[in-house]
């Protein structure tokens, strides 16, 4: 299917390069972007490989499983999505128990 392998490049590439206008003050957020992106499409892409190999994907014959584990480990030393999101509303300021107006968001 429509993997997030380009959503994944695009948060690396991001994170790589200088924020625009010089401005490093943006460089946390750019990195909890490519945290959530690439450790979802990290996640996404190794079970995907374990599904195309079926059965001999989960084995030691195969070296698919390793990918799997190195996914998973990954995101738990280098923060969940959910951590670099919470991160990501923290230095934005966008406060998760604020309600937008319905009325405001429709126009």
């Amino acid at each position: 299917g429509g993997g997030g392998g380009g959503a994944a490049r695009g948060g690396v590439v991001g994170g790589g390069r200088p924020p625009p206008d010089n401005r490093p003050d943006e460089l946390p957020e750019t990195a909890c972007i490519a945290g959530v992106t690439c450790s979802e499409a990290a996640l996404l892409a190794a079970g995907e490989n374990i599904q195309v190999h079926g059965g001999m994907g989960a084995t030691w014959e195969h070296s698919a499983h390793l990918y799997l584990k190195r996914a998973t480990v990954s995101r738990l030393l280098l923060r969940s999505p959910a951590r670099h999101l919470d991160r990501l509303a923290q230095l934005t300021g966008i406060d998760e128990t604020h309600t937008p107006d319905p009325a405001a968001i429709a126009g």
